[in-house]
């Protein structure tokens, strides 16, 4: 891994747009990508960061092959499943709470990411 982590954000609205310009700002991440359904917003929080504008979790692991992370700020019912595509594809993933909406799929999702090594 480089020293620096190849990082998307997924949601912008409300605290993801936070997220967007904290992981832009940091100096060992480079905001890659960033998604949102409303692919407007996405263009909008991604073009002051040069970082490619996506409307879905997975268009966007299809069109960056090398991402190291992802951030989900995304709605409570869609942590979970996407927490799991994620791990699945061997990113690290930081999560917004809650880690899910039911208590099996966070044990799931805490089960994947130890799985993981993440």
């Amino acid at each position: 891994m480089s020293s620096t982590l190849r990082t998307a954000v997924v949601g912008v609205g409300g605290i993801g747009g936070r997220h967007v310009k904290a992981v832009a700002s940091h100096p060992r991440a480079d905001l890659v990508a960033v998604a949102d359904l409303d692919v407007e917003a996405a263009r909008v929080a991604a073009e002051p960061h040069q970082a490619r504008a996506c409307e879905s979790l997975e268009q966007l692991l299809e069109q960056e092959p090398d991402l190291d992370a992802v951030i989900l700020a995304t709605p409570h019912h869609l942590h979970a499943p996407m927490t799991l595509t994620a791990l699945e594809r061997g990113l690290h993933v930081y999560v917004e709470k809650p880690i899910a909406t039911r208590l099996s799929d966070a044990d799931r999702v805490v089960h994947a990411a130890s799985s993981a090594g993440r």
